[in-house]
């Protein structure tokens, strides 16, 4: 579900978007399939924050949400390219917890595996994709089956035919 409050410049152009954004979903992939992506993971996740648009920028702040049972804030823009040009993505999200496990399991629809695998993953990138997408995560402390690591952060990009890690940190 989506719910938007506020006020529109141009309804039919959605331009001069501002206002308040809550987005609810039983599974990321459906969410993100609406933009034409994939995640192979399928937790649910629900966030709130301040939706605003002009021209071709979106910009989320104040992000609030959950992914599966992983709080974060954050934030996410948005530059639209022209067509047939790559968009281009930025998320920036902080974990007070971040649980692999629960977001794990279900990885690449195998929703019966009992344990986390992160080798489960697909990590095939499209030669041309529709959207670049940048991101900085950090966690004060990072789960994943026994292992317990506190203050990471990972920066990198997905961009047409690559995979860029720009930063991991960890204490």
């Amino acid at each position: 579900s989506i719910e938007f409050k506020g006020t529109l410049q141009d309804p039919l152009d959605f331009d001069g978007v501002l206002g308040s954004l809550v987005i609810d979903a039983q599974k990321l992939d459906g969410l993100l399939r609406i933009f034409g992506a994939e995640s192979g993971i399928n937790p649910p996740v629900r966030f709130a924050g301040e939706l605003q648009r002009q021209d071709d920028h979106w910009q989320l702040s104040a992000v609030q949400g959950k992914l599966g049972a992983s709080a974060f804030s954050g934030g996410l823009i948005l530059d639209e390219a022209a067509r047939g040009q790559p968009d281009d993505v930025g998320i920036d999200l902080a974990f007070p917890k971040l649980d692999l496990d629960p977001l794990l399991k279900g990885a690449d629809g195998a929703d019966s595996v009992k344990e986390a695998d992160w080798s489960a993953l697909k990590l095939r990138v499209e030669e041309e994709r529709g959207t670049n997408i940048a991101w900085r995560i950090a966690a004060k402390l990072l789960k994943y089956g026994k292992m317990r690591i506190a203050d990471v952060g990972i920066q990198g990009r997905l961009v047409s035919d690559a995979i860029a890690l720009e930063q991991l940190k960890f204490a």
